[in-house]
């Protein structure tokens, strides 16, 4: 399966504003896709604000830590996700002979000089993972205290996105491992600027102030066609491929629970334990393709005890491909509740993919 992490970073007191609008496109796309999103917020190396351009080179280090072997995606918090609607795992489906994806170089000549705004790295590549060390030792050659003497931004100590261009420069033309690494042209990438994603970079906009409102306008934009609903709090939210989420015709994917045609019990679990009180069941999901008829019934219900007690029924008629909530059942619990289950039908053929259930808490 095609793992992928979303990855962010700002200091805390002026680009953070950025961060804050972007993400909300980068969420809301990890969130359609079941993908990962992390970010950090503040300075990992130094004092100055602007040292937070070197706190991506942490995170790197600290996921590769961790044993994390899919797909990074790196963002500035400058920016965001442009097309929702992409299909990443498609893009990515041919190309896990790569250790990385980099754009932004100008000369046909030089790859490396890239944007280093956004990239990818294959961290199940070995030689992603040498470059992520790499990368790292030469933050840690710095020093803290070269760190702590730095006043002025690619002045006093190295700037970031020349570290990783001396980086690939001697994977390219020392090491000769170019063909690793996908090289794509500037506004053709899709790991910055390019139909997937876009970046306001400073020589798009100087004013801070402009940049700042221009990127929250745009965002604005991207998410006012976006029906996949916003999450008021999380309550018992479980994504569809956890092991208690179950189907009788739905294989397990990247996406959750996907089905093509197939008709019968979509899921059944997780069994859960609830206290007393108002509750709202949610599913989330994608249509992918209606039935010929146009509309596609979903059967669903709320019940525990192993199905001896049915707190809630309902049918859902679904008449427009795209993400949004499949079913939807208010329930009430007088006392607590054990083996609490959210059951779903596929009364219809159609493609679909089932995200995640969530049990959400109602303040009456």
């Amino acid at each position: 399966m095609t793992k992928v992490k979303f990855v962010q970073t700002s200091d805390h007191l002026f680009y953070k504003r950025m961060m804050d609008a972007t993400s909300k496109t980068v969420i809301a796309y990890c969130r359609s896709n079941n993908f990962e999103y992390e970010s950090y917020t503040g300075i990992k190396f130094g004092d100055m604000p602007w040292h937070a351009a070197y706190n991506r080179i942490a995170q790197l280090k600290e996921i590769l830590s961790r044993g994390y072997d899919g797909w990074v995606f790196y963002l500035d918090a400058d920016a965001y996700i442009a097309d929702l609607g992409f299909d990443l795992r498609n893009f990515l489906a041919d190309k896990a002979h790569f250790a990385g994806i980099f754009a932004g170089y100008h000369s046909p000549d030089v790859s490396y000089t890239i944007n280093s705004g956004g990239f990818a790295l294959n961290f199940a590549h070995p030689i992603a993972r040498q470059l992520v060390m790499d990368y790292f030792l030469s933050l840690e050659r710095i020093g803290k205290e070269e760190f702590s003497r730095s006043l002025i931004w690619g002045e006093d100590i190295p700037e970031d996105q020349l570290m990783l261009h001396l980086m690939l420069k001697d994977y390219v033309e020392e090491r000769h491992l170019e063909p690793h690494f996908m090289f794509q042209l500037p506004d053709q990438s899709h790991v910055n600027n390019g139909p997937f994603i876009k970046q306001i970079l400073r020589s798009h906009i100087g004013d801070f102030e402009s940049r700042c409102a221009y990127i929250e306008d745009e965002v604005e934009k991207v998410l006012s066609g976006v029906g996949y609903p916003a999450l008021s709090a999380p309550g018992i939210y479980i994504p569809a491929k956890h092991e208690v989420i179950r189907s009788q015709i739905a294989r397990k994917t990247d996406c959750g629970l996907s089905v093509d045609g197939q008709v019968g019990t979509l899921c059944f679990g997780p069994y859960i334990a609830l206290a007393p009180g108002t509750y709202l069941a949610r599913a989330f999901g994608r249509v992918r393709s209606l039935p010929r008829g146009g509309r596609l019934h979903i059967q669903g219900d709320v019940v525990c005890d192993h199905g001896r007690n049915v707190l809630a029924e309902g049918e859902n008629r679904l008449e427009q491909e795209g993400y949004g909530i499949l079913m939807s059942l208010p329930f009430q619990l007088s006392e607590r509740a054990d083996a609490l289950e959210f059951r779903l039908n596929m009364l219809d053929p159609a493609g679909l993919d089932l995200h995640a259930l969530q049990f959400l808490p109602v303040r009456e």
